[in-house]
């Protein structure tokens, strides 16, 4: 009996053992070398089959929730989400005014962010997105909105029309509406039928339907009484143009 103890004792020792390793090996192919040092290769291969396993169902799940950047079909709403402000320092566009005068001045007021605010935007859409409310989604960032509508659109290979001129925030020039870095946007694209469960989530976060896809080959947008129409080979050969000797 006492010997039966022991070997129990030793058991328990050698199985907290290897417990202790196993929660400190931070890889994979640390808790292969540890299921190895303590099983044997069969423990090896359980320990790599359960890590293929995770691995297989955390990218499964993040391809469903995985979102493009292209617009999918006509007839799909556009929304941006979070401000539009008067936000043009130190903008691609600024700067591309400041080189063509020969002046090193980019403007004054760069965009400020708002953490918190930004994240309660990011958390809506992320629930939207799990809900699988959302066609497309594209961060509006360097360029502004114009290129965020340009780009979605070049690479769904349809048209936008688009409304911008009640856009929440501070922009009201049509090019700070247009050319804004304005921090925590998204421009998003969804089903017309998901848009009684989609706006819902939204509440309390700064939300804009702008427009449509459309079938034409072009974009077009209206600020105030302004109308601007853009066909999509144009953009596209304008965006390629720095990569034509690539």
């Amino acid at each position: 009996h006492m010997q039966a103890a022991e070997k129990g004792q030793r058991a328990q020792a050698l199985e907290q053992q290897f417990r202790t390793e196993m929660a400190g090996a931070t890889t994979p192919e640390q808790q292969i070398a540890v299921g190895i040092k303590y099983g044997g290769p069969e423990a090896a291969a359980r320990t790599a089959s359960s890590h293929l396993d995770r691995s297989e169902a955390t990218a499964q799940r993040a391809q469903q929730f995985m979102q493009t950047i292209d617009l999918k079909q006509s007839g799909d709403l556009l929304y941006v989400i979070g401000e539009t402000d008067d936000e043009l320092g130190a903008s691609e566009y600024f700067t591309m005014l400041s080189e063509k005068a020969g002046e090193q001045s980019i403007g004054n007021t760069a965009p400020r962010v708002d953490p918190k605010k930004n994240m309660r935007a990011y958390q809506a859409l992320e629930t939207a997105i799990q809900k699988g409310l959302v066609a497309s989604a594209i961060s509006v960032g360097r360029g502004g909105l114009a290129a965020a509508l340009a780009k979605t659109a070049i690479g769904g290979k349809l048209g936008i029309m688009a409304d911008l001129s009640k856009l929440h925030g501070s922009a009201k020039q049509s090019d700070a509406v247009l050319f804004s870095e304005s921090q925590g946007r998204i421009l998003v694209s969804i089903r017309h039928e998901a848009h009684r469960a989609f706006a819902p989530l939204f509440r309390g976060v700064p939300l804009t339907k702008i427009g449509e896809v459309t079938k034409k080959e072009s974009l077009e947008m209206k600020l105030g009484e302004t109308y601007l129409k853009l066909s999509l080979e144009s953009l596209a050969t304008a965006y390629r143009k720095p990569f034509k000797n690539w």
